[in-house]
């Protein structure tokens, strides 16, 4: 998520506290735009035919989502259900939505879903697609993590096999 962090919590790496279940997550700077740098860890409760819910710990261990966050459907990423706001109620499952730029979605209150815009001057300011994905990822990772954005790599879902192992990313 991007947003901003209270001015009283500002720096180049702060923290900030999400209202809604007392987490709290590190932020990071990079080129003006305030970026969490860690993954959410909010559970969004929206069932579906398939799943009790559409965020799920990886490999369905607690513990995985206290270190990696959970994992997420698109549905899910932009509030399809509406459990948070009306702003992207309905879109994501098999329907497509205009949602313009600025999507809260499971996002806490203040931040909002990076847009593309800013996900391509991310990877262009940490040094291009061939190297972006390297100085945004933690050291446990193989990575350089050189503005302390941290990235970890956290596992992916498949609707018909429940979680993958992080190493096949």
């Amino acid at each position: 998520c991007t947003g901003r962090v209270p001015p009283e919590q500002a720096g180049e790496q702060s923290v900030m506290v999400a209202p809604r279940d007392g987490q709290v997550y590190r932020t990071v700077e990079i080129n003006g735009v305030t970026w969490m740098a860690e993954n959410l860890k909010y559970a969004y409760r929206a069932p579906t035919t398939l799943w009790d819910s559409t965020s799920f710990c990886y490999n369905d261990d607690p513990a995985m989502c206290e270190k990696h966050g959970r994992l997420y459907t698109f549905a899910a990423i932009v509030d399809s259900a509406g459990l948070l706001g009306d702003a992207a109620k309905g879109c994501g499952y098999q329907m497509m939505c205009n949602l313009g730029r600025n999507v809260q979605g499971i996002c806490p209150d203040g931040w909002r879903i990076p847009n593309y815009d800013e996900y391509t001057t991310l990877i262009e300011v940490m040094g291009d697609e061939g190297i972006a994905g390297r100085n945004l990822k933690a050291v446990e990772y193989g990575g350089t993590d050189s503005v302390g954005f941290s990235l970890l790599i956290s596992g992916r879902h498949i609707e018909f096999q429940r979680l993958s192992s992080p190493e096949n990313l």
